[in-house]
């Protein structure tokens, strides 16, 4: 296995809802843009936005990972804008994509919202259960979709049986393949990484999975604030990593502001290398810079 190289960004925030259609006023979404008119705009700025396109454009990673969330409230005007977005950061053989729970807000047609970004999803939400699976030289991303719409003031995820069995046989596929499987979604993975509102509510059925199975590396976004903890894999315990929103301006703190994780994973003797870099976007010159380094081991699988 050579060295790879991918980033990770999420909870993107960079849709404007614009005017509402009537029908649409009658649903949870009018929550949601009464809370962006009040609070989110000001905290999740274009500008920003516009930054971190410019530094992922300079940046030789081989692979973006966007853990969700996209839009706001799920419109499909915003499913439009997000699409501009997402062909700005690059082509779908190097953006991977999968949905948050602001994407799927609430009920809208497929035809103008999630198909319009079909080739970003792989297969997700176009009746693919997920898991979708990319290689890339010695790495296998597994990507999860756990984006359903809620009742008013949830926010939960949901994987379901069929995308668990799925992610079990596609698991099970890689038994004795060498390669080091990256598994992102938008929700935390573990029961109590965040409130019950908010969590992925067959967290504990995908833990089992993993624990029996086992990945290498857990990615998720939907918390906003960095994370760098160990999940605890059936006695292995692997890195699982989160982020700020990547167009906060981190009005609540410093650690809160925008950011991209850059990952460079090599061999080692006992399974690999993970050397993160993080970049943050810096409002006194507007660029993203960096601001972190470590270097976190991932053990083998015996």
């Amino acid at each position: 296995m050579a060295v790879v190289r991918f980033a990770h960004i999420t909870d993107l925030h960079g849709t404007d809802p614009g005017r509402w259609p009537l029908p649409w006023l009658v649903s949870k979404r009018l929550l949601g843009y009464l809370s962006w008119r009040r609070r989110r705009r000001h905290e999740h700025r274009p500008e920003i936005l516009a930054a971190l396109v410019a530094a992922l454009r300079d940046l030789d990673d081989e692979v973006i990972l966007v853990t969700g969330d996209l839009c706001q409230i799920g419109l499909p005007v915003e499913f439009r804008a997000a699409r501009r977005l997402l062909e700005e950061l690059g082509p779908p053989e190097r953006v991977l994509l999968v949905p948050g729970n602001h994407d799927s807000y609430g009920p809208a047609p497929l035809a103008e919202t999630y198909a319009l970004w079909a080739d970003y999803l792989g297969g997700l939400k176009a009746g693919s259960p997920g898991p979708r699976v990319d290689r890339r030289d010695g790495v296998v991303f597994l990507g999860l979709d756990s984006a359903l719409p809620t009742a008013p003031f949830l926010a939960t995820g949901r994987l379901g049986r069929a995308q668990l069995e799925a992610l079990d046989r596609e698991l099970a596929a890689l038994a004795g393949d060498p390669a080091l499987r990256v598994l992102y979604l938008h929700h935390p993975p573990d029961p109590g990484a965040v409130g019950r509102r908010k969590a992925l509510v067959d967290d504990a059925e995908l833990m089992r999975l993993l624990a029996t199975r086992g990945v290498d590396l857990v990615l998720h976004g939907h918390d906003h604030r960095p994370r760098r903890d160990l999940l605890d894999l059936g006695g292995r315990r692997i890195p699982v990593l989160s982020l700020a929103s990547g167009s906060a301006r981190g009005s609540k703190s410093v650690a809160r502001r925008a950011a991209i994780h850059r990952h460079r994973i090599s061999p080692s003797p006992v399974g690999w290398t993970l050397e993160l870099e993080v970049l943050r976007h810096d409002p006194g010159t507007g660029r993203f810079v960096p601001v972190e380094e470590a270097s976190l081991a991932i053990p083998g699988r015996g």
